[in-house]
């Protein structure tokens, strides 16, 4: 299998969610504020024990309204391992992209969105993720400094191979 060198920016792009106000929560409404907690630091998304205070019923740009399928990233670490964690929206318009968390969006023709999952749960993806972040009690980093993140990755046939190895059928209840 040949592999490419490639940095993550040439492959995909990661955009920052909306900053959204400290106010306008609520126990009940539409949408719920995506969270670090939504994280599981192994990849994956976690459901919220409890949607207390939770809902935001604020506006927003629609942009930032979550689809099923979409690949996120946390862009702030609260817990030691959780950047460069991943994991998939798994139903539509009820989650908000808040500004500590990142959104992926693949180049098709060039990174299969399921093999890119795999690859950023990958030791080297993850440690330089960390090394790029910023030293503080609690480090965050950025998009541009994932997307300066270097990756070899193999051609199309060989992503949806590897992909497919953790079952055929896309599924984003990872």
């Amino acid at each position: 299998m040949k592999l490419t060198r490639h940095k993550l920016g040439k492959l995909l792009t990661v955009t920052r969610g909306a900053s959204l106000p400290g106010t306008g929560y609520a126990d009940e409404g539409r949408y719920l504020r995506l969270t670090l907690a939504n994280f599981k630091e192994e990849g994956g998304f976690k459901e919220f024990k409890s949607t207390e205070g939770k809902f935001f019923t604020g506006d927003f740009k629609e942009k930032f309204l979550m689809k099923r399928g979409d690949l996120i990233t946390p862009l702030t670490e609260q817990s030691p391992g959780l950047l460069g964690s991943v994991a998939f929206i798994p139903c539509d318009d009820l989650y908000i992209q808040s500004q500590d968390v990142g959104l992926i969006e693949c180049d098709e023709a060039k990174i299969n969105k399921r093999f890119a999952y795999y690859l950023f749960l990958t030791k080297s993806v993850r440690e330089q993720i960390a090394a790029k972040s910023q030293q503080t009690k609690i480090r965050h980093t950025s998009p541009e400094k994932i997307e300066d993140v270097t990756v070899d990755i193999p051609d199309m046939s060989d992503q949806f191979r590897i992909a497919g190895l953790h079952g055929t059928k896309l599924s984003f209840a990872s």
